[in-house]
């Protein structure tokens, strides 16, 4: 039942996936990060029928570009996108780390988030429509797991990175987790899609698996200095860069 319970918390925390509703306790939370990934397969399936539609020509360039920029935020309702945002106004402040968080816990967005929006988003647009013209079935194939892997490493930064704060959500999750399971699932789920990719198309697996071995590493790093530890806003930047930066990689990858 503790299981079922911190699957329901998950998705409903994380996505706008229908789910029941019921009052939360830290005991039915140990396991919610184990199954933060499973919004990624949501995602990951709704991307791969897209890519399917766009190769049978059911799908123009252009409704499918826009559909698979829609199909995330659809899905999570943006959560990490505002994460995103309260980051870049936080880092466009150069104020010290302690500001820098009472920014992020602003609900009000500035000007520095909106425009830190705008390259990322033309990034993802322009590495949507470069795979759609040279869509492959390996990268069909494979494109799908770029939003499940973003939410392993998000999870294992979670219960790995040391928290900026002791108040927060992300601190209420990190507490209640039961790290030693939550580790184990994560990495274990992090091996098995790596192993998938690399069986499915070996220079995609590749090219993600060094990626996902960097990143996070450069992302502690960031987080350490900046802020003194890891927020939910920094999840969300992590996880919406992360997302981006595999998603230029492949789009990369099919022109050679």
């Amino acid at each position: 039942m503790s299981l079922f319970r911190s699957f329901i918390i998950a998705i409903s925390m994380y996505s706008r996936i229908p789910v029941p509703q019921f009052e939360w306790k830290e005991k039915d939370m140990r396991y919610a990060i184990c199954f933060f990934p499973i919004v990624g397969v949501v995602i990951g399936l709704v991307q791969y029928l897209l890519n399917l539609c766009l190769q049978k020509g059911f799908l123009a360039v252009w409704e499918y570009v826009i559909l698979s920029a829609a199909a995330p935020l659809l899905i999570t309702g943006g959560i990490h996108l505002d994460g995103f945002m309260d980051v870049s106004d936080a880092l466009h402040s150069y104020a010290p780390a302690e500001k820098k968080l009472e920014i992020m816990k602003d609900p009000h967005i500035g000007a520095f988030a909106v425009i830190s929006l705008l390259a990322p988003g033309l990034l993802w647009i322009g590495a949507l429509i470069q795979l759609s013209l040279h869509m492959t079935k390996g990268i069909a194939a494979a494109m799908p797991f770029i939003y499940v892997l973003s939410r392993i490493f998000s999870g294992m930064a979670l219960v790995w990175f040391p928290s900026a704060k002791k108040d927060g959500l992300l601190y209420t999750f990190a507490s209640a987790s039961h790290k030693k399971a939550v580790r184990t699932v994560l990495l274990l789920s992090a091996i098995f899609c790596h192993l998938l990719l690399l069986w499915i198309s070996p220079a995609a697996g590749l090219l993600l698996l060094f990626f996902c071995l960097t990143f996070p590493a450069i992302y502690r790093a960031h987080a350490m200095r900046t802020f003194g530890g890891i927020t939910g806003d920094t999840e969300g930047w992590f996880l919406c860069l992360e997302e981006l930066f595999m998603l230029l990689l492949l789009a990369v990858l099919v022109r050679f």
